[in-house]
């Protein structure tokens, strides 16, 4: 009993199992006709042709690449100063960093010795002088005495020949107290040239051979640039030439001062020197670099960058605009001519293969396919395909 009972308990409810799937697939079916009545009901649209902005492009002969050089800025003259003589330091009057005038006292050697020969020759000297007077005045007496045959010769010569003698002693002792004055001066070191201190080597209290460095001085207020180039670029150069160079990220006006006539031998450059305005925030030691724009006789085109999409073997591609040959379904009689390419006509795109040659920040100049005065599509490539119908908006 109770097995048929659940038999009959079961057997409803699969019969609705069964039918439930058949009634979803039968809406499923109703639904797409529906849709695809109310599709065929409704008017076919036309895709709208792509809106593309374009150039003309055209044929130039060469382009320009800019050449970066690099150089240091040097001081137009720096100096190791030192003293000839040796001897004892006796004052150094400058230190680092100071700015010195021309003809100014920087330091000195002790002194003391030098005057000590000075007096002694001196008084050498009058001693000389007196003694020349003497010869000179028997002189006098004997050539008069001379004159009257009273003296004999032997004494006339002798009196001539002392005075004479006389004479160059004196001329030796000033010649010798000149010679200590030249040491004194020289025991004095002083400013060649208005500059900055750039180092200090001695103090004082120190005894120094002759030509022992002291201080080394930097013109500061007249600098320039020591640029190596090709000698092609540097035969682009005149002296005289106004042009820049960066330094520090500023940039400053320069002139060029020479070109030197001959390659260094490990960089086989040709130096080239420019001198900087006077007061150029510029230090020696900087680097300076100079942009130079160098012609390269090559044809092609100048494209915006935006403009090329990677073509195959190495090669890169861009598209031109041309009239849409193809009649239209329903010509309008009153507007059947020649198609506006220039502005908001319908046109199709054709793929041109180039070559880059040079590539600048927003631009390449490329040689390829391209035509004189073909309309480029110079933006969103990606989308377009060749044969692809356009619409060109106003030209850039």
């Amino acid at each position: 009993m109770k097995s048929d009972q659940h038999r009959r308990v079961k057997r409803p409810f699969r019969r609705v199992t069964w039918i439930i799937p058949l009634v979803v697939v039968a809406a499923l079916a109703f639904s797409a006709v529906i849709s695809r009545e109310m599709v065929a009901s409704e008017p076919e649209s036309e895709v709208s042709p792509l809106r593309v902005a374009t150039q003309i492009v055209r044929l130039e002969s060469q382009y320009e690449v800019d050449r970066s050089f690099v150089g240091r800025v040097e001081a137009s003259r720096s100096s190791d100063l030192g003293f000839e003589l040796a001897g004892l330091v006796d004052r150094v009057w400058v230190d680092e960093g100071d700015s010195i005038k021309a003809g100014q006292r920087l330091a000195s050697l002790d002194q003391q010795r030098l005057r000590s020969r000075r007096n002694e020759l001196e008084a050498s000297l009058e001693q000389a002088k007196a003694g020349m007077d003497l010869a000179g005045a028997t002189y006098d007496r004997v050539a008069e005495a001379a004159e009257l045959d009273a003296v004999a010769d032997q004494e006339y010569d002798e009196a001539r020949l002392s005075l004479r003698t006389r004479e160059a002693t004196v001329r030796q002792l000033e010649a010798q107290i000149e010679s200590v004055e030249v040491e004194i001066a020289k025991s004095t070191l002083k400013a060649p040239y208005a500059a900055v201190v750039a180092a200090r080597w001695v103090d004082e209290g120190e005894v120094l051979p002759a030509g022992q460095r002291v201080l080394r001085l930097i013109e500061a207020n007249r600098l320039e640039a020591r640029i190596g180039m090709t000698p092609e670029q540097a035969a682009t150069l005149t002296p005289g030439d106004e042009t820049t160079v960066t330094v520090r990220g500023q940039q400053l006006a320069i002139r060029v001062k020479a070109v030197l006539p001959e390659r260094e031998v490990r960089t086989r450059t040709v130096t080239v020197l420019l001198a900087f305005a006077d007061d150029a925030p510029a230090r020696s030691g900087d680097l300076a670099e100079i942009m130079l724009s160098q012609p390269v006789a090559e044809a092609g085109f100048w494209l915006p960058s935006t403009a090329l999409s990677e073509g195959i073997r190495g090669l890169w591609s861009c598209f031109v605009v041309e009239p849409d040959v193809e009649p239209a379904a329903e010509p309008d009689v009153e507007s059947v001519g020649e198609p506006d390419v220039e502005g908001g006509g319908l046109s199709r795109v054709a793929r041109r293969d180039v070559e880059v040659l040079h590539t600048e920040t927003e631009r390449v100049f490329v040689r390829g396919t391209l035509r004189d005065g073909e309309r480029l599509v110079t933006a969103g490539v990606h989308r377009l395909v060749p044969g692809q119908r356009v619409e060109v908006s106003d030209a850039s």
